[in-house]
C-alpha cells in the first residue's frame, strides 16, 4: 500500500508541471490571437481605408482612392447616422469623383453628405455653408447655374451672419458666385460682385496676393465682354506684376488657407478633418469654360499662370 501511494504521489508530481506547461502555452496562445484579432480590427478599420485613400489621392491614384473610400463608407456603416466620419467620406467621394469629372455622382455624394449635416447641424452651421459651396461647383460643372446660385446664396448668407460680410470666407463664395453669373452672361452683377470680392482680398491679403490677380482677371474679363477694354487692360497689366512679382519658392497661402474663421470647433472633428479630410489638387489652368462662342476660361482660385497665358496669347 506504501509504494502505491508514493507511485501515485510521484505520478501527479509529473503531471502537475506539464499541466502548468500547458496552461502557459493555453494562456499565452489565448492573448496572442486576442491581439491579432484586434490589430486586424485596427487594421480593417474606418480610418485605415481613410487614410489610405488620402495617401492614393495625394499621389494622383484617383481610381485608388475611390475604392478605398468605398471601403471606408462600408465601415462608416457600423457608426451612428450623424457621426462626423460619415459625412467626411461622403464629401471625399465627392470630391474624388469631382476630379474625375464625374459629376453626376459627385452631385450625389456631395447631396448626401449635406442632407446628413442640415439633419444634424443647426441651420446656420459654418459647415454647412462649406459643403454647399462644394455642391454648387458641380452643378455649375454641369451646367446647372439656376440651381449653383440659389445654393451658393445660401451659403453666403450663412458665412455672413457667421463670420462677417468682409471675411474671406464669404469673398469666396462671392467669387463663385460672379463666376455664375458671368457664365449666365449677366456681366453687370458679376462686376459688382468681383469688385466686392477685390476690396476684401486687398484688405485682408494685401494688393500683391496671387489671388487679387485672380479677381482682377476675372474682373477684366468681364469688363471685356461689356466692351469696357479701356477698364479692362489696367487690370490685366496689374494681374501680369503680380504674377511676374512672386518669389520663387513655395506659393503664398491661398485664401482658403488664411481663413482662421473656419476652424472647426469640436477637437475631434477637427482632428479627423486635419487627418482624412480631402483637398481639391491646385488646378493647372481655369477649369470652367464658358458655353458660348467666345470659349473664354474663367480662373478658379489659384491658377493665375494660365490665366495669363490664356489672355496674352
Amino acid at each position: 500500500m506504501g509504494h502505491s501511494g508514493n507511485g501515485e504521489k510521484m505520478k501527479n508530481q509529473r503531471i502537475y508541471p506539464v499541466l502548468w506547461v500547458f496552461i502557459g502555452i493555453l494562456c499565452f496562445l489565448m492573448v496572442s490571437v486576442n491581439a491579432l484579432a484586434q490589430n486586424l480590427t485596427w487594421d480593417l478599420s474606418w480610418e485605415h481605408y481613410a487614410g489610405a485613400a488620402k495617401k492614393a489621392f495625394m499621389q494622383g491614384d484617383y481610381e485608388k482612392a475611390e475604392k478605398l473610400l468605398e471601403a471606408s463608407l462600408n465601415k462608416a456603416k457600423k457608426f451612428e447616422k450623424t457621426d462626423y466620419r460619415i459625412t467626411i467620406t461622403y464629401s471625399n467621394l465627392g470630391l474624388i469623383n469631382q476630379v474625375q469629372k464625374k459629376y453626376s455622382r459627385a452631385e450625389t455624394y456631395y447631396t448626401k453628405s449635406l442632407n446628413i449635416k442640415r439633419n444634424a447641424l443647426p441651420g446656420n452651421d459654418p459647415s454647412i455653408a462649406r459643403e454647399i459651396n462644394n455642391l454648387a461647383t458641380v452643378m455649375v460643372a454641369q451646367g446647372k447655374y439656376p440651381e449653383a446660385e440659389e445654393l451658393i446664396k445660401e451659403a453666403i448668407s450663412i458665412n455672413e451672419k457667421a463670420f462677417g460680410k468682409g471675411s474671406l470666407t464669404v469673398a469666396t463664395n462671392l467669387g463663385n458666385l460672379a463666376t455664375i453669373y458671368a457664365m449666365e452672361g449677366d456681366y453687370p452683377e458679376a462686376e459688382t460682385l468681383y469688385l466686392r470680392v477685390l476690396e476684401i482680398r486687398e484688405k485682408a491679403l494685401g494688393p500683391n496676393h496671387p489671388e487679387v490677380g485672380i479677381i482682377l482677371l476675372n474682373l477684366a474679363q468681364v469688363y471685356r465682354f461689356q466692351r469696357k477694354d479701356s477698364q479692362a487692360e489696367p487690370l490685366m497689366k496689374r494681374a501680369a506684376a503680380i504674377m511676374a512679382n512672386q518669389p520663387k519658392g513655395p506659393a503664398q497661402p491661398s485664401a482658403q488657407e488664411k481663413k482662421p474663421e473656419e476652424e472647426i470647433k469640436a477637437p475631434e472633428q477637427r482632428i479627423l478633418a486635419e487627418k482624412y479630410q480631402l483637398s481639391a489638387p491646385m488646378p493647372t489652368e481655369g477649369e470652367s469654360a464658358k458655353p458660348s462662342e467666345k470659349k473664354v476660361r474663367w480662373i478658379d482660385l489659384r491658377s493665375i499662370g494660365s490665366a495669363l497665358k490664356q489672355i496674352f496669347k
